[in-house]
């Protein structure tokens, strides 16, 4: 991440853009702007009030004009209205001066989330949301750098949120590893293989990849996309993984579970290193394993 990049959010309603950036702006030392909060106060109305007196139209105008001034900074966390993505131009400066990032969030934990009271859009019900979220979606995916589900703990969300900030925009193909599960963000993977790297002269970025079971297939097909040379594997993917991989190696094949996928010439090949790392860290210890049984 650049250090006068700002970090911008973008999102449904609910999916705690503004709870996440408040608090992302803290850990990192960064101004903190929420658009919807900015064009409140211009306005001296809620935008409940705004779209009942004033309508749709005038809010997107304002809300243009306060992405423009929050935009205009640098090394700001810039939380935006659900339907910031609807401008164009709202997204051309945010992209210009940011990085975007998406909170994804799903339909089912929105409903949950989103208060109709404070958001005239959502006054529709169900049958609104979930047409705003058909709308909206695409657009979110279009414009965003990252994409990152906010479906656990608002703890969880941040800390994912700190890591991949800090990955950068670009990392040489065949350069990118990471550790995959789920919950994740709590690994100190990121922070071992850095050290090692570094010892090692290698240039490589490590990273944590958060994903669902369900959303498992589809993050293995982006880490083919991405060239991503290697990855862990841990809970609670380790056995779910395996048919998903295009053949498994040594200890693997017997123990149809996997902590490590390597790919070869655009194939996922997954090993099983947990015995043998047991086994040598044991002998490290001066104890002999040969003929015990546990």
């Amino acid at each position: 991440m650049f250090a006068k990049e700002n970090i911008v959010l973008i999102g449904m309603p609910g999916s705690g853009k503004s709870r996440l950036g408040r608090l992302l702006a803290e850990k990192l030392g960064r101004p903190f702007f929420d658009t919807d909060e900015m064009l409140e106060e211009r306005c001296g109305m809620t935008i409940k009030e705004i779209f009942a007196g004033r309508g749709e139209a005038f809010f997107r105008l304002r809300e243009t004009e306060c992405i423009e001034e929050a935009a205009a900074g640098e090394s700001g966390v810039i939380s935006t209205g659900g339907g910031a993505v609807l401008g164009p131009l709202n997204m051309k400066r945010l992209s210009e001066r940011g990085r975007v990032f998406f909170i994804d969030v799903s339909l089912a934990a929105l409903a949950g989330r989103a208060d109709a009271a404070t958001r005239p859009l959502l006054m529709g019900g169900q049958a609104k949301l979930e047409a705003l979220y058909a709308e909206r979606r695409p657009l979110y995916l279009k414009y965003c750098d990252e994409r990152l589900e906010n479906e656990g703990s608002f703890e969880e969300g941040l800390a994912l949120l700190l890591a991949v900030c800090q990955k950068p925009r670009q990392i040489p193909p065949g350069r990118l590893l990471g550790v995959v599960g789920q919950p994740v963000c709590h690994s100190l993977s990121p922070r071992i293989h850095a050290a090692l790297n570094a010892f090692a002269g290698l240039d490589y970025g490590y990273f944590t990849f958060c994903a669902s079971p369900h959303d498992l297939s589809h993050k293995l097909s982006g880490f083919k996309e991405e060239r991503v040379a290697g990855f862990n594997v841990t809970m609670p993917h380790k056995q779910a993984i395996v048919p998903l991989l295009d053949g498994l190696r040594g200890p693997g094949r017997r123990i149809m579970a996997v902590n490590t996928v390597k790919n070869e010439n655009g194939r996922f090949f997954g090993y099983n290193t947990d015995g043998e790392g047991f086994v040598l860290a044991a002998a490290a210890q001066g104890i002999e394993m040969k003929g015990k049984n546990l």
